[in-house]
């Protein structure tokens, strides 16, 4: 594999290979898009795993940097690798997955990555559990400010997961530490390609009904929060996206937009209750009067567009 002048993870170590029995195959599709920059050690941090039987799959959206030059220096280990206009983050992701031929599947965005050793302990966890479907390790979120945070995957029910406003908090998906069987995809359907900030929620709600996340507290990836990144930028249009992933998966299968407008305004009234009490003891009292503005103008937001919630924030 060609050198780097980077050194450390993963450009000058990588993984030893799997010692213990056989490993399901595995495909690892890359979505790109103008994100050159990061690409080349996203590249690395897959196939320095030492994984026995990986399958590398990129799906560039035609980009203008130097993304082709770096796929061209890594072409002998990629399976398959396009770079041709698409529809896309998400409709690259389907369009990786339909030359998936691997039994379990991923999906690695260009700024992130698999840590040392993650694919193999993802792949031994399917490999000893023939009823595992789905499985989500721990993530790890640096920021450009250098701050470093560790998110867990953990998610109960369907009916938890429609607590949009509650997603990223009491329960969680970490994306880049997800793993799942190809029939599980396959059975949900793919990815919604009219979702750009949430398609992971989306996907995951349409799992969560079939089967359960075996959650495990391994760090599988890193994710890179940066200005200018569509999670960290544009917050208040991913929670819109999300909640319209939440109404219309709720209604399409029985439940009603009611239950789930009451749940919102319940947490968010006692959110805003606690915040007002904590300013009193304070003796911010004009921090309170603007919570109590905030409390009573929220329901008079909460409805619009065919009775869908308006964005408020907590």
């Amino acid at each position: 594999m060609p050198g780097s002048t980077a050194s450390g993870w993963p450009f000058t170590e990588e993984t030893a290979p799997a010692a213990a029995g056989p490993l399901p195959k595995l495909s690892v599709v890359v979505p790109s898009f103008n994100q050159g920059r990061y690409l080349e050690e996203g590249l690395r941090s897959i196939l320095l795993q030492g994984y026995p039987d990986l399958e590398l799959i990129v799906m560039d959206g035609g980009s203008s940097d130097e993304t082709v030059a770096v796929l061209r220096k890594y072409e002998p280990w990629i399976a398959h690798w396009v770079s041709a206009p698409d529809r896309g983050q998400s409709s690259a992701i389907n369009a990786g997955f339909r030359r998936a031929t691997g039994d379990i599947c991923a999906w690695l965005c260009c700024d992130d990555r698999y840590l040392p050793g993650a694919l193999i302990r993802a792949g031994t966890n399917f490999a000893n559990d023939a009823q595992c479907e789905w499985l989500a390790g721990s993530g790890r979120l640096v920021f450009q400010s250098g701050r470093v945070g560790v998110m867990r995957s953990r998610i109960d029910s369907v009916a938890e997961m429609l607590e949009f406003w509650r997603y990223g908090g009491e329960c969680f998906v970490f994306q880049p530490s997800t793993f799942w069987r190809r029939r599980l995809w396959l059975a949900a359907g793919g990815v919604r390609e009219d979702l750009h900030m949430t398609m992971d929620y989306d996907l995951w709600l349409r799992f969560a009904e079939r089967t359960r996340l075996h959650s495990v507290d391994d760090v599988f990836s890193v994710a890179l929060r940066e200005s200018g990144g569509k999670t960290f930028e544009h917050r208040d249009r991913q929670l819109r996206e999300r909640m319209r992933s939440a109404y219309e998966f709720a209604t399409s299968r029985g439940a009603t937009r009611r239950a789930l407008t009451l749940g919102l305004l319940r947490w968010y009234v006692v959110g805003r209750l606690r915040r007002g009490a904590d300013h009193l003891t304070q003796g911010r009292f004009a921090a309170v009067l603007e919570e109590l503005g905030r409390l009573l103008a929220a329901p008079a937001r909460a409805m619009h567009e065919r009775g869908r919630l308006a964005m408020i924030t907590h």
